[in-house]
């Protein structure tokens, strides 16, 4: 009897252990899968891709470009229309990529063509040149640079070799193009700024602080610089100045460039082959330099002008050729 009791109370506890199964009988159908639109989505993509990378190589094998529309050119001072012009076809020299870019079957490029062109000359054509940063450039400079934009989108302009181009003007440091969506073209224009003049064959220059000279400006520039004379320079505009002279004359102006007073005393510098002879200053004042460093030669003239009503003085000499001293002699 104590047997069957054992038996039974150990029957109880591993029934009791046992977990039940749960049942796959009530389990919901799963929902089919979505159709995989993520193909379509990759093969858009694809397509979009070779569409833009293959689009300027199409645009070679336009023979015109439709222009109906003006395009505005806003520039510092004033806005304009730009009027129609004709289409230049561009004549490209055969190298190494124009051969792979001829493997390219036809059918590909009309299908570009037909499909990217007229979309994007319909919703981003170029509509308004914005030109910023124009000092001494004339405006013409940029829009003969631009070329005909008339009937392009924004896409076709070409802003590399426009960039180049500009970049090969002596008074142009920096040129950048910008797209401003959807129409719109920024040029942002960085310009070498003259810090001097020279006569170059009776004509005034501008020289930057590098010593190189710079073509003329708009029309009605006004070059308002120290000039540096007493010496003949054989060069032309474009070209950086190797005379010794010169190039100290010029270190002397850049110096002093951030000491307003001493830049706004300073008409002119003499030289000759050996050096600077005299800096010609207001009211036909003269300073004459020394050996010691410009840096310092300036900060004693920068001192005596601080303390002295020199606009008072007419015809005095300023001699700086003695260290630590700055003796003013009256004419």
């Amino acid at each position: 009897m104590a047997n069957s009791r054992r038996k039974s109370a150990t029957k109880g506890r591993q029934t009791s252990r046992r977990t039940p199964r749960k049942s796959t009988r009530n389990r919901t159908a799963r929902s089919k899968p979505r159709k995989k639109i993520g193909r379509w989505i990759l093969l858009a993509m694809v397509l979009s891709g070779a569409g833009y990378y293959t689009y300027p190589k199409v645009q070679q094998k336009l023979n015109s470009v439709s222009a109906t529309d003006e395009i505005s050119v806003v520039g510092v001072e004033e806005r304009e229309s730009q009027p129609e012009r004709s289409t230049v076809e561009v004549e490209t020299e055969e190298t190494s990529s124009e051969t792979a870019y001829n493997l390219v079957p036809d059918w590909w490029y009309s299908f570009v063509d037909s499909t990217w062109t007229p979309f994007l000359r319909e919703k981003f054509p170029v509509k308004e040149v914005q030109i910023r940063g124009l000092y001494g450039v004339d405006e013409s400079i940029i829009t003969d640079a631009l070329g005909d934009l008339a009937g392009l989108s924004i896409f076709e302009v070409p802003i590399d070799e426009i960039e180049d181009k500009l970049e090969k003007h002596t008074r142009i440091s920096r040129a950048l193009l910008n797209r401003e969506y959807p129409t719109t073209l920024v040029v942002e224009i960085k310009e070498n700024r003259e810090i001097a003049t020279v006569i170059l064959e009776g004509k005034p220059f501008g020289v930057d602080k590098t010593g190189l000279i710079l073509s003329d400006g708009r029309s009605g520039y006004r070059l308002d610089a120290p000039m540096i004379s007493g010496i003949t320079l054989k060069t032309k505009p474009g070209k950086t100045i190797e005379n010794e002279a010169v190039l100290m004359a010029l270190d002397w102006i850049s110096n002093s460039n951030h000491l307003p007073r001493i830049s706004q005393w300073i008409s002119g510098i003499k030289v000759n082959k050996d050096g600077i002879i005299r800096i010609e200053g207001m009211n036909n004042c003269n300073v004459l330099p020394g050996d010691q460093s410009v840096n310092a030669q300036l900060a004693a003239l920068d001192k005596f002008l601080a303390t002295d009503n020199y606009t008072q003085r007419i015809g005095c000499e300023l001699d700086l050729r003695f260290p630590g001293f700055l003796i003013v002699r009256k004419s």
